[in-house]
This record gives structure tokens, C-alpha cells and sequence, in this order.
């Protein structure tokens, strides 16, 4: 998912708040950061030192239209109620702002401290249309493949040797099997979307 945030790179200016952010192992910090932007980290663990101490099942404690993007990159399925958590966002956009999250499909169980959510591509458009977003665009990441490689890695040793190779050969046979039975729907990892306030 990352190639998708590098194509999306021209939306982090401005102030980008990167809901659940914890310890950053994903880079969206330096990337925010690299095009200027004021980067602030969302998280309700102190631990992983955010910006801003808060839980994202509360209202955000956020002004309305405080932001230029948001970032929910690691944790949409540990949310209770990710329509209202939606809807926040719209609430602390700026007008035009943007939202960018990720939402698994095919993940292993995974609380942190709850897991409550998977979500289809339509799932997450209903969502974003509830909450009010407009100009909504998905990307499904990975493919049957990349989803059965993820769910076997753990198993898979010595991991830094095996996996690194496990998941290229996934990518391989996930642009293979695309071009050899196009009619077969896919099964993404996950799916990025971004999407616009009005």
C-alpha cells in the first residue's frame, strides 16, 4: 500500500493529522513532512509518543475544518463505529480537504486492543458517502496470491530469507492469474481510498 500513499504524496500539505498513528513504522511522519507539511500524530497510546493523546472511538479534539488531510492508515477495524469516526473527519476538514485510509479485507485477527471490522470495497464507499465525502476513489491492494501469502508468513521460517521471497512470488501470481482469468474477481489485502470534502 505504500506505492499507493507515493502516488497520493501531493495531498500531504498543510496540516495532515494521522489518526492512529501509532509508532510510525510505515514512514507517513517523514513523508507528511517531506512536502512541508505540519504532520500530527493521533493515537491513544503514550507510548508511541503521538502529538495528540486521544481515542478515536471519541469526537476528535479538533476545531471544525482544522486540517488539510487526514490519515487512517492502521487502525480502521479497531474502531467501534468507523461511520462516526468518518464523519469526525469530515467535521475537522477543511473544506476540499482529504481523506486517506486503509481498510483490510483479508487480515489476520489482530486487537489492538479490539478487532472488530473487515470491509469490502463497497462497504467503504457507503462509508464515506454516509459521511458526506465526495470524489471517492479505491484501490484494492494485493490479490488472491498477496491475501494467501500474508495469512501463511507467520509460518513461514526462516522469515527474513522465505517471506521477503513468499510475498514476491504473491505479486508474480497475483499479475499472473489477472491476466490469465480476468473474469475471476480478485481478493485485495486491503483497500485504499481517498476521497474529498465538498
Amino acid at each position: 500500500m505504500n506505492w499507493v500513499f507515493l502516488e497520493w504524496q501531493e495531498e500531504f500539505r498543510g496540516v495532515v493529522l494521522d489518526l492512529g498513528s501509532g509508532p510510525d513504522l510505515s514512514g507517513m511522519r517523514d513523508r507528511a513532512r517531506r512536502g512541508g507539511a505540519r504532520y500530527i500524530g493521533v493515537d491513544i497510546d503514550p507510548d508511541c509518543k503521538p502529538t495528540v493523546a486521544a481515542d478515536l472511538d471519541l469526537p476528535l479534539p479538533f476545531t471544525n475544518g482544522a486540517a488539510d488531510s487526514v490519515m487512517i492508515a492502521n487502525c480502521f477495524y479497531i474502531v467501534r463505529q468507523p461511520g462516526k469516526l468518518l464523519e469526525e473527519v469530515f467535521r475537522v476538514l477543511k473544506p476540499g480537504g482529504v481523506v486517506m485510509l486503509v481498510a483490510p479485507l483479508i487480515w489476520q485477527y489482530c486487537p489492538d486492543p479490539k478487532d472488530f471490522w473487515r470491509f469490502t470495497s463497497d462497504a467503504v464507499d457507503l462509508l464515506l458517502q454516509e459521511a458526506g465525502f465526495k470524489d471517492i476513489s479505491l484501490i484494492g491492494v494485493g490479490g488472491r496470491w498477496s491475501s494467501s501469502a500474508h495469512l501463511i508468513s507467520p509460518y513461514v521460517h526462516p522469515g527474513r530469507i522465505l517471506r521477503p521471497l513468499l510475498h514476491l512470488t504473491a505479486v508474480a501470481l497475483d499479475e499472473l492469474s489477472r491476466w490469465i482469468l480476468p473474469r475471476v474477481g480478485d481478493v485485495p489485502l486491503v483497500y485504499c481510498a481517498k476521497a474529498r470534502k465538498g
